[in-house]
């Protein structure tokens, strides 16, 4: 990993980047949850500790995606953890792009070990879920989704750029791999609220209540 730095522009290039892409993120997903909310009457709050059981298992241990159907199952959990794993990354990752790295060395290469063998999965995951939506083409997936495809292709292209970021490379390369890597992030924060893949927001809210 190299000592990075970041020119002024730069700074404000991110800036503008993430505070437009979070902007856009959260009016679409707080205009969907509105709707959502108003059909649902009154929300329930009683159980609260089997509720917030119930999500833990479903949502974060995918207890019943993997049952019903295993495989597929797993490849998505596999990119689901890894997507989990990947937060504290995604965070330290713009932290260094203003100057501030939330990670210190020592702490960075302990995560990296952690981090590093997740990404693998994430990458096995998502080509065999692309595999079987583009290629087996199940009845059960119904009509086939460029957005699946191009979402398919950013968390690849997500996982490469970090697994390549984490090598000695030459810094003009780091850097411009560095900024492939965060283009790919704040395209997902304006594609996915406006995709199939909203599930990913509204899916914990949905099983809670």
């Amino acid at each position: 990993m190299h000592d990075i730095y970041f020119s002024f522009a730069e700074k404000i290039v991110l800036g503008l980047g993430i505070t437009l892409c979070l902007a856009s993120f959260v009016y679409e997903v707080m205009r969907r949850l509105l709707i959502v909310f108003k059909g649902l009457g009154k929300l329930p709050f009683d159980r609260t500790g089997a509720r917030l059981w119930r999500m833990f298992r479903e949502v974060f241990l995918h207890e019943k995606v993997v049952k019903g159907r295993f495989w597929p199952g797993l490849m998505h959990a596999f990119v689901f953890w890894g997507f989990v794993i990947f937060g504290l990354v995604t965070l330290d990752h713009f932290a260094k792009g203003f100057g501030i790295p939330l990670l210190g060395l020592k702490a960075h290469k302990v995560y990296t070990m952690i981090v590093t063998p997740f990404s693998i999965l994430v990458i096995i995951g998502i080509l065999a879920l692309a595999y079987r939506r583009f290629v087996t083409k199940p009845k059960a997936l119904g009509k086939l989704s460029p957005t699946s495809g191009l979402v398919a292709f950013f968390i690849v292209v997500l996982m490469v750029t970090y697994l390549i970021g984490e090598r000695e490379i030459p810094l003009f390369l780091w850097k411009i791999n560095w900024w492939i890597h965060s283009v790919i992030i704040l395209a997902f924060l304006f594609l996915i609220p406006r995709s199939k893949h909203l599930h990913l927001v509204l899916a914990p809210i949905n099983i809670f209540f």
